[in-house]
């Protein structure tokens, strides 16, 4: 998909919506406030290592919900 390609928000939002709370806070604290891992890991109680298997756990997860590979401008999923 070419880079300038429009890109469907709603669904991109509709896949958010159906993640685990847990996972979506974690996702947006990352995606959406800017947080890097360790301050993320210290908002929610957990480890940088569990951070980074939540983020990768989210992003598999979105990639399926959407079309693979689509680029939803800074929201690479």
């Amino acid at each position: 998909m070419a880079d300038n390609a429009p890109f469907d928000l709603d669904l991109l939002d509709r896949a958010i919506a159906r993640l685990r709370p847990f996972e979506r806070e974690v996702f947006m604290l990352h995606r959406l406030d800017g947080l890097p891992y360790d301050r993320v890991g210290e908002r929610m109680g957990i480890t940088v290592d569990e951070v980074e298997r939540v983020i990768a756990r989210v992003l598999t997860k979105l990639r399926r919900r959407t079309a693979r590979g689509q680029r939803f401008g800074r929201w690479f999923v």
